[in-house]
C-alpha cells in the first residue's frame, strides 16, 4: 500500500511456478479425457497457449495504437489514456477475456440466424392430410362427424397392428406394424411399385419401397409371415409402396394392408387413426376445437408438428449463443478483478486526487473511461474476427450464406463496453468514495 520496493524470494517464485505447473497438468489432464489421447490434450494446451500469448500481443498493440490516437485535450480522457499507457501489459487478460466472449457469442448469433432462417425454409408444409386424430373403434361415428364440421375435404381411415415379420426363409425383416387401410383409400396415400399385384380383398401386403433393394431385395408374390401375440398368418407380397406424401406425418412406414389381412389377423381393439384435409387456414383453430369435442381422442395437426420441429432447433441455437454469452460474462468478471486490484494498488492516487480537489464521480469517471476503451478495443477486435471468419466460411462453401450485419456488430460493441464499464463501476464504487484523509493517514 506504501509503494515501497518488493523483492520477490525464491520460495515466492518456486511456488508460482507449481500452481502455473498445476493449472496446465489439470487442463492437460482435461483435454486429454475430451481427445481420448493424452498427447494430443498436452498438443492443444501448449497450442492455446502459444494462442493466448500471440492473442494478447495483437490486443496489447491495438491498445496501444488508441491510447496514442491524437484526441482533443480533456483532462479525464487524457488522464484515462495515461492511465492506460502505464498498465498496458496487465490489461492484457481482461481483454483476452473480452475478445473471446465477443467473437464467440458474435459467431454464435450469426450461425444461429442462418441456421434459423434455413430450419425456417424448410418446415414442411401444412397442406394435405395435415391432422390426425388417435381414437378406439366406438369413436368413430363421432370422429366423423367433428372432421366433416371441422371442413375436411377427405377422411382416411386405419387400423395399425403389431406384428413380426419374416420372409419364407424365417429371416426376420425389419418392420414391426401393418396399417390396414380402405381399398379406396390406398391411392390417396401411396403409389403402387410396377408390376404390383395386390387386391385389398386378398391375403396379401404392399411392403416399403426400400425392401425391394438390397440388402432385402424382397419380390413380389413371396411368402411373407405375420406372428400377432395371439397368432401367425401367412400372407402374399403383392407390391411394393412409395408415400404419395413424403411428409412422416402421413406417410405410412410399414406393411399396407386391406380387407384380406382383415380377415386373417383379429384386429379387435387395434388402434384407430384418421386423418384428413382441412382447409391450411382453418388448421389452427381446428386441432384445439377437434381435441376438445373429442376428449378420448388423441388430435395432433401438421401445423403443430412443424412448429414443434422449427422451435426445438431453435431453441438449441439459442442454447449455443446462451453458452457463447458465458465466456463474455467471464471478461466482466476479469475486468471487476483487474479492477479491484487496481484500486488496491491505487489506493494513494485516488487520495491525492481526492485531495488536489477531484471528486469521487470524477475519479470514478476516469475509470469507467479506461475500462470503456478497453472494452471497445476487445469488441472492435472480436467483431473484426468475427467478419473474417465469416467471410473465409462463405468464400469455401456458397451455401451457407451466412451473415453477420452492422446492427449485430454495433450491439456487440455496445455490450463489451457496458460490461467492461459496469464491472468496473460496480468494484470502483466503494475505493473511489473513501474519505482522502483516511487514505493520506495511512503515509
Amino acid at each position: 500500500l506504501r509503494d515501497l520496493p518488493v523483492r520477490p524470494t525464491r520460495g515466492a517464485a518456486a511456488g508460482a511456478l507449481a500452481l502455473n505447473a498445476l493449472l496446465a497438468l489439470l487442463f492437460v489432464g482435461l483435454a486429454g479425457i475430451v481427445m481420448q489421447s493424452l498427447a494430443s490434450g498436452a498438443g492443444v494446451v501448449a497450442i492455446a497457449a502459444i494462442g493466448i500469448v500471440v492473442l494478447g500481443a495483437v490486443l496489447i498493440a491495438l491498445l496501444w495504437i488508441v491510447v496514442r490516437l491524437p484526441l482533443p485535450h480533456l483532462p479525464l480522457v487524457s488522464m484515462a489514456r495515461a492511465n492506460l499507457r502505464s498498465r498496458q501489459v496487465r490489461s492484457a487478460f481482461s481483454l483476452i477475456a473480452l475478445f473471446v466472449g465477443v467473437f464467440a457469442i458474435g459467431f454464435a448469433a450469426a450461425a444461429m440466424r442462418t441456421g434459423s432462417d434455413r430450419v425456417e425454409a424448410k418446415r414442411g408444409t401444412d397442406a394435405g392430410l395435415n391432422i390426425r386424430v388417435y381414437t378406439d373403434a366406438a369413436e368413430s361415428d363421432a370422429v366423423h362427424l367433428a372432421l366433416r364440421e371441422a371442413g375436411a375435404g377427405t377422411i382416411v381411415a386405419s387400423h395399425t397392428v403389431s406384428v413380426g415379420v419374416t420372409d419364407s426363409a424365417g429371416t426376420r425383416l425389419p418392420l414391426d406394424h401393418v396399417e390396414i387401410f380402405d381399398e379406396t383409400d390406398i391411392p390417396r396415400i401411396v403409389s403402387l411399385s410396377d408390376g404390383a399385384e395386390w387386391n385389398a380383398s386378398e391375403a396379401a401386403v404392399l411392403l416399403p419401397e426400400r425392401m425391394s433393394r438390397a440388402p432385402f431385395s424382397r419380390t413380389i408374390g413371396e411368402r411373407i409371415t405375420l406372428a400377432t401375440a395371439t397368432d401367425t398368418v401367412h400372407v402374399r407380397a403383392g407390391g411394393f409402396y412409395t408415400p404419395v406424401d413424403p411428409e412422416p406425418f402421413s406417410a405410412p412406414r410399414g406393411l399396407i394392408a386391406g380387407a384380406g389381412v382383415v380377415r386373417a389377423l383379429d384386429v379387435d381393439g387395434a388402434p384407430t387413426s384418421y386423418m384428413a384435409a382441412i382447409p391450411e387456414n382453418a388448421l389452427a383453430a381446428a386441432a384445439p376445437a377437434l381435441g376438445a369435442r373429442l376428449p378420448r381422442s388423441l388430435v395432433v395437426s401438421r401445423k403443430d408438428l412443424n412448429d414443434f420441429l422449427v422451435a426445438t432447433y431453435q431453441s438449441l441455437f439459442t442454447f449455443v449463443v446462451a453458452v457463447a454469452g458465458l465466456a463474455l460474462l467471464a471478461g466482466g468478471v476479469l475486468i471487476a478483478n483487474a479492477v479491484s486490484l487496481a484500486m488496491v494498488e491505487r489506493r494513494r492516487e485516488v487520495g491525492v486526487l481526492m485531495a488536489v480537489g477531484y471528486t469521487s464521480s470524477r475519479v470514478l469517471r476516469t475509470i469507467l473511461l479506461e475500462n470503456g476503451a478497453l472494452g471497445m478495443v476487445a469488441g472492435i477486435a472480436g467483431i473484426v474476427a468475427v467478419r473474417i471468419v465469416v467471410a473465409i466460411l462463405n468464400a469455401r462453401e456458397p451455401a451457407i450464406g451466412m451473415e453477420f450485419g452492422a446492427g449485430a456488430a454495433l450491439a456487440l460493441l455496445s455490450v463489451s463496453m457496458l460490461l467492461a464499464m459496469g464491472a468496473a463501476g460496480v468494484v470502483a464504487w466503494g475505493p473511489v468514495h473513501v474519505r482522502p484523509l483516511e487514505v493520506l493517514r495511512d503515509e
